[in-house]
């Protein structure tokens, strides 16, 4: 008996840990506003969709969120057509039957439901997945166990989410043969070199099933990993953007402020121009008098006069120091708003540079978390071949890629560009009398240390010329 009937449950999670389960027709329940769920009042809940056979074995899992109102009840707007995903969802790691079927947020077969969905913690600490296998291993629900059930034969191949992710841990020759006893047993006349070389095939195809296993997991791992930080960037750069709006928008009120003081300060000016102008008229009309007086009374003259240059002189001193003082207070008031401004200006470039700081800071512990988990950099270049780039060295091969791959080949950047150019088009370079290249065909350097400007980029007819002697065996050979 292969996977025996299916029974379909609802599982519900809080952060890593199962706190709820319940059959596929109590949640359908649910989701008709039947019942309600108290325990998940007001939030939304990380939920799981399995189908386990006879043997109590999850063959497929679909990860969905779902929203519950402030009494309990699921979101009347809420459909996801869970078996559907189950029945068209990608393979994913075995959980003891052989790969199961996963659809998340990573691998969703229908686009627009991605949303809704969400990726599971594959890491040794906490795994929802083997949290699922144990419920279902515990079998709380109380489904009915196939005594008669036999696990398929891809489950004693087929990597599970119990093993360490290592791609040496493959079955052996043994354990092929052991898979292949009884045929062994009942065909004894058989010839030796058939029965090795159909041990061989079955050892071979679940080396390959495993392998193929062992990479799907560790693709849709990086690629929860990638969703994850994404995310995290998302709130990280939200949360940045918020504090720059604000900045920006109490920038803008301060620059406001100032322009409404520079406006007043432009009305004081103002002010006391038309002040001067009047006093100016003032003394224009009393000039006038005092020639009017001194026709009228001479012996006034003197006492009129130094009256009225002590009263002009003193009106004038007293309306010139008001004016310069309510000056001094607004140059004081417009430098304090300067230097705010400018301390503004810092306080924004500072939150830009920690946006770029953490930014950088992100994509290295995220570099730094994959390589925790045993993934390793290897690039490939022309003279060197495949090279496994240590964490460390990251940065320094992005910023700088053709120096680092010359510092392995032995050979200085300028070396090594050189022999790239030779290697990509092995051919003459030397000038002929048009100015045109020669390009003749050469025997290729394989290597960059054994590559000799001047001669390994020449053919025989010019090597080791100078550029005149290059012309001239040019028109020689016209």
């Amino acid at each position: 008996m292969g996977q025996g009937n299916i029974t379909e449950a609802v599982i519900f999670f809080d952060q890593d840990r199962v706190v709820k389960e319940m059959m596929y027709p109590e949640f359908e329940a649910v989701l008709d506003g039947v019942v309600a769920i108290n325990d998940f009042r007001n939030q939304l809940v990380n939920a799981a969709f399995v189908a386990i056979d006879g043997g109590l074995m999850i063959r497929s899992v679909v990860l969905f969120t779902i929203d519950f109102d402030e009494q309990g009840n699921a979101d009347k707007d809420w459909n996801i057509p869970l078996q559907h995903l189950a029945s068209s969802a990608g393979l994913g790691p075995d959980l003891g039957a052989g790969p199961i079927r996963l659809a998340c947020r990573s691998q969703c077969p229908v686009s627009w439901h991605q949303s809704q969905m969400w990726d599971p913690d594959m890491s040794p600490e906490v795994n929802h997945l083997v949290n699922l296998k144990r419920a279902a291993e515990r079998n709380s629900l109380g489904i009915l166990v196939d005594r008669n059930y036999v696990a398929p034969v891809s489950s004693v191949v087929a990597p599970t989410l119990s093993d360490a992710p290592l791609l040496d841990d493959v079955p052996t020759l043994d354990e092929a043969f052991e898979f292949d006893l009884p045929s062994v047993a009942a065909a004894p006349a058989e010839d030796t070199k058939a029965i090795e070389h159909r041990l061989s095939k079955k050892y071979q195809a679940a080396h390959r099933n495993k392998v193929a296993n062992l990479i799907k997991q560790q693709r849709l791992q990086i690629t929860t990993l990638k969703n994850r930080f994404k995310e995290e960037m998302v709130q990280r750069n939200r949360h940045f953007q918020e504090q720059k709006g604000q900045l920006e928008a109490k920038l803008e009120a301060q620059s406001k402020e100032m322009e409404v003081q520079q406006r007043q300060n432009q009305t004081l000016k103002q002010t006391m121009r038309q002040q001067l102008d009047e006093f100016r008229r003032s003394r224009e009309e009393l000039t006038r008098q005092l020639k009017s007086i001194e026709d009228d009374e001479g012996r006034d003259l003197e006492r009129i006069k130094a009256q009225y240059e002590a009263e002009m002189a003193q009106r004038l001193q007293a309306a010139t120091a008001e004016l310069q003082e309510q000056i001094e207070v607004r140059d004081v008031e417009m430098a304090y708003r300067n230097e705010l401004d400018g301390q503004l200006q810092e306080e924004l470039e500072e939150l830009r540079a920690k946006v770029e700081e953490l930014s950088v800071r992100q994509s290295e512990d995220v570099l730094g978390d994959l390589s925790q988990k045993g993934v390793v950099f290897v690039a490939y270049h022309p003279g060197v071949g495949h090279i496994t780039i240590p964490l460390q060295d990251i940065p320094r091969y992005m910023s700088h890629t053709m120096a680092y791959v010359a510092n392995k080949c032995f050979v200085s950047e300028e070396q090594y560009n050189l022999w790239l150019r030779h290697y990509e088009a092995p051919s003459c370079d030397a000038r002929t009398t048009d100015g045109s290249r020669c390009g003749a065909r050469l025997d290729r350097v394989d290597s960059p240390g054994m590559y000799v400007d001047g001669h390994s980029n020449h053919c025989e007819k010019h090597r080791g010329l100078s550029a005149v002697e290059a012309v001239r065996a040019g028109r020689s050979a016209r």
